[in-house]
């Protein structure tokens, strides 16, 4: 299991999760990542848009994760379908794409997720992770070739935090949880959840789990920003 820190809740209801790729060991990667954070996935299996239509007809999804290359067209065409038959489904798109022209029309589709086909399998889970809270994803390894002026870089946000901060940060990206941060460094629990009220109203992070969720969704940045600094975790 991933991090129980960066779980958005408790997966306690079983959710259905079709994945639509013509590669089996791509598949397999996937269901593998998908069961380590939560035994409480129904994995369902399609390795063609023809097939895709059948378990459409016949599932009601709760997370579908497609490739754009299938062998029988363009798994931009299954968006719209996916969403004519169930619009609260949740899309991951995980391509070995770069074209930013596709990428781009990807984004127009509103999609929930956007992954390449490099990421690691610990972003895979951050992805999911963040779907599931009911915000998107995309991968920073697509930042520069959908849009650069689109994205600020979330680093900026971290100029203020201390270096104790941001070590607690650091370790927020690892899954530790408060009380696991206060025994790494020797502190008290107390100590640790003020540093973490103070890092939240730097960050202008007020909602319930929105520290979590700034972590998920910019965990790359953040350790990319702690390693220049020669933060040490």
């Amino acid at each position: 299991m991933i991090g129980s820190e960066l779980l958005p809740f408790e997966i306690n209801q079983d959710k259905s999760v079709l994945i639509i790729d013509d590669h089996p060991i791509t598949q397999f990667g996937i269901s593998k990542i998908i069961s380590d954070v939560s035994e409480n996935f129904n994995i369902l299996k399609s390795d063609s848009i023809k097939e895709t239509k059948n378990i459409l007809k016949d599932n009601q999804l709760d997370i579908c994760i497609l490739d754009l290359q299938l062998p029988d067209g363009n798994g931009l065409d299954l968006i719209d379908l996916i969403r004519e038959n169930n619009n609260e489904a949740k899309i991951i798109v995980f391509t070995g794409f770069s074209c930013p022209t596709t990428l781009r029309e990807v984004r127009s589709k509103n999609v929930e997720g956007l992954l390449h086909k490099k990421n690691s399998k610990n972003e895979f889970s951050d992805c999911l992770s963040t779907i599931l809270y009911g915000k998107s994803y995309i991968t920073p390894y697509f930042y520069d070739l959908i849009e650069p002026t689109d994205y600020e870089c979330p680093t900026q946000m971290l100029i203020d935090l201390t270096d104790t901060e941001l070590q607690i940060l650091g370790l927020i990206t690892k899954g530790y949880n408060t009380a696991e941060i206060s025994r790494i460094r020797e502190s008290s629990v107390g100590t640790v959840k003020n540093h973490r009220h103070n890092i939240c109203s730097k960050l202008g992070l007020n909602e319930k789990n929105a520290l979590i969720l700034y972590v998920l969704q910019n965990k790359t940045w953040i350790n990319s920003y702690l390693a220049k600094k020669g933060i040490e975790l």
